[in-house]
């Protein structure tokens, strides 16, 4: 995964443990860092796919920041809102990577159109 290392180092506080950069190359450490920094903003953005990754790509703050442009009361975000070209194609490249991954495991379970409609019929 790929992890910035001041990130890092606030995950390894959060776990209670020392931090080195060099931990960051240690594919185990690199992965357990990563998945708790992504389960900190699933729960920061409460389970909003699109939120929690444009944050994990911009940043929390970038996306807060572009949040408070919103109007009030919107709670229905679409990947064409995210203000970055390059964390637009971020979120879309995963999302679709999600689709492809659950055919191939023929995951029913969750559906992609839940996460945003648009992504539904692309490739």
């Amino acid at each position: 995964m790929q992890i910035m290392p001041n990130t890092a180092k606030e995950v390894a506080q959060w776990l209670g443990e020392d931090y080195n950069q060099d931990m960051l190359t240690d594919p185990e450490t690199n992965i357990r860092y990563g998945t708790r920094y992504l389960a900190h903003l699933n729960k920061q953005f409460a389970g909003n796919s699109i939120l929690v990754l444009a944050s994990y790509n911009a940043g929390s703050g970038k996306v807060r920041e572009w949040l408070r442009g919103l109007p009030t009361g919107t709670d229905s975000y679409l990947i064409e809102d995210i203000p970055y070209q390059e964390t637009k194609e971020y979120v879309r490249k995963v999302l679709r990577s999600y689709r492809i991954y659950a055919k191939i495991y023929d995951d029913r379970t969750y559906s992609i159109k839940k996460i945003n409609p648009e992504l539904e019929n692309s490739s």
